[in-house]
């Protein structure tokens, strides 16, 4: 009898740690999930923040591009001064 005790108590021990290796990953698959979903939030807030801002940007490079022409355009519209 004292080898299937044993063995029983190996048995035994062997599932109670196997559970709580279980029970360990589900807690750290549970926090690394909250974890990506909170970044995941905050990288879309982010992505918002840079696209408003190239937005802007891409405005202010259009106004400066008009005036640029309009400027040219003035500059090569008025009369030159005669050489002498």
């Amino acid at each position: 009898m004292w080898p299937f005790r044993s063995v029983h108590k190996e048995w035994v021990s062997l599932k109670e740690t196997t559970k709580a290796i279980q029970e360990e990953l589900v807690q750290q698959r549970t926090n690394c999930l909250g974890t990506l979903q909170h970044q995941g939030d905050r990288q879309i807030e982010i992505l918002g923040k840079v696209s408003d801002t190239l937005e802007n940007i891409h405005l202010s490079q259009a106004e400066m591009t008009g005036y640029c022409k309009a400027n040219s355009l003035a500059s090569s519209c008025r009369p030159r001064a005669k050489k002498k």
